[in-house]
């Protein structure tokens, strides 16, 4: 099985082909098949090809389909502080908790398909 690392919105996701990975909010309708560019590493059990930092679109191409455009987990973020009032006197403390959800995109991995080798694979078969 070829496994491939990528990155999108700032993160790394490790994948192979058929694996679903969630990923920041892409604005993008659900059937859609995209490329991801960002591919940092490919390696199966006879090769192992790494990018300094990314590998070129020539050498490896990893497709992809959105499954589904949706809500993430309901994060919770305290903050919490004292006032400086002066330099040597502290003023009261300070609390506040807010609450979001982030908008993220479930992505199935379509195929991973590298140049000059004879391993490619797809989901077709």
């Amino acid at each position: 099985a070829v496994v491939s690392t990528q990155s999108t919105g700032g993160n790394q996701f490790k994948a192979s082909v058929n694996d679903v990975i969630q990923v920041d909010n892409l604005d993008l309708d659900p059937g859609t098949e995209i490329v991801l560019h960002r591919v940092l590493l490919v390696g199966s059990l006879n090769y192992t090809l790494i990018g300094r930092p990314v590998l070129p679109s020539s050498t490896v191409k990893v497709t992809a389909m959105v499954i589904e455009r949706g809500r993430g987990p309901y994060l919770r973020v305290y903050n919490s502080g004292k006032h400086h009032t002066r330099q040597f006197f502290w003023g009261k403390t300070w609390h506040h908790m807010h609450f979001h959800e982030t908008m993220t995109t479930m992505l199935r991995i379509r195929s991973i398909e590298v140049a000059n080798t004879d391993l490619k694979e797809s989901a077709d078969g």
